[in-house]
């Protein structure tokens, strides 16, 4: 549907409608667009998430996840705000769903960004809630901020075992790296 959008010209004309419109989105709705211009890629879509990004930084109140999936997509499409990267360091990890949690870590390290805080400091041993995609995310996260907590590490490592049958090459080849460099770290 969204080809023949495109080929038929509505596509990009969508998407400067919603970007011309954001103010008026719920937090809902702003997660969903600016996760649509992620996939897109276009400038339209760009045009979109940069909208979205205006209106977050001004916003006094935003729900947790809207913010961490907003700059997860602003990420996506190579956009810095280091406004909103600094919001995300202000959450806290226990009013996260554990995918915006993993999501979030992985953002604040994509941009190698330290703010006040690190998420991965505040991250839970029990990690029985985490996908495959989840670890593999946190493990990245922790290997490229160099995070040597060994709690969470051994965590990490016991969970990922647990649910090794069900992993995706891509995330079992993302813990093997996260370990290893995490691992090499800690020697120095």
């Amino acid at each position: 549907l969204w080809c023949q959008a495109t080929a038929a010209g509505t596509g990009s004309k969508l998407l400067i409608a919603a970007a011309e419109r954001v103010e008026e989105f719920s937090s809902l709705d702003l997660s969903r667009c600016t996760w649509a211009a992620a996939m897109l890629e276009s400038p339209a879509a760009a045009h979109l998430a940069l909208r979205a990004a205006e209106v977050l930084q001004v916003e006094t109140f935003v729900a947790s996840a809207t913010l961490v999936q907003v700059t997860w997509s602003l990420t996506r499409l190579q956009l810095f705000i280091p406004r909103l990267l600094e919001r995300l360091t202000t959450l806290r990890g226990c009013e996260l769903r554990t995918q915006d949690l993993a999501l979030g870590v992985w953002v604040l390290a994509f941009w190698h960004f330290v703010g006040d805080r690190c998420l991965l400091d505040e991250m839970s041993t029990d990690l029985s809630d985490f996908g495959t995609q989840d670890l593999a995310n946190v493990a990245w996260a922790m290997a490229v901020q160099l995070v040597t907590s060994e709690p969470l590490v051994v965590a990490l490592a016991v969970e990922a075992e647990r649910k090794l049958a069900a992993m995706a090459p891509q995330h079992l080849c993302n813990l093997i790296w996260a370990f290893a460099t995490v691992s090499w770290s800690t020697r120095e």
